[in-house]
């Protein structure tokens, strides 16, 4: 009897191809999108992370986007210099700088929510989108688990 070699298999990365894909066709979506009223793409999701009557620190930003302190404390130098938001004392900390939004910043989230609505509509048609939403979640999850671990 003769032992036929054992093959390995080669994994395939099918999943992770399509959402890489899926990822940058997003992005690069939103980013036309957005740059229509004048925002880059994350800078919409900071600014709907902030609301109007509390203050954020920078560290609180970061852990809520998952991205690290220093790319949410770049995006809040171009913002407030557009006038979006403000950096001021922490009341209960005179040491530490917190992020607050301006009226104008509170103007934008309302752009911002338009834009992600008039995107989202267009998925409406999508055919089994309630499963598309489902398994994207899960995907989600995931990703979110592994991020956590490595931060």
């Amino acid at each position: 009897m003769t032992a036929t070699p054992t093959t390995k298999r080669t994994p395939t990365v099918s999943l992770l191809a399509k959402l890489v894909s899926i990822s940058k066709a997003t992005r690069t979506l939103m980013g036309y999108k957005l740059a229509e009223i004048g925002i880059h793409p994350g800078q919409d999701e900071l600014l709907l992370t902030l609301a109007r009557d509390t203050p954020q620190s920078v560290t609180h930003l970061a852990d809520v986007l998952k991205v690290r302190a220093p790319s949410v404390s770049r995006m809040l130098d171009r913002l407030a210099e557009s006038g979006l938001v403000e950096r001021v004392p922490d009341a209960t900390d005179d040491r530490r700088t917190v992020v607050r939004i301006t009226p104008a910043g509170t103007q934008m989230q309302c752009r911002i929510r338009e834009v992600w609505q008039a995107l989202e509509n267009e998925f409406q048609e999508m055919p089994d989108r309630d499963r598309a939403q489902k398994d994207l979640g899960l995907v989600k999850d995931v990703l979110s688990t592994r991020l956590r671990r490595l931060r």
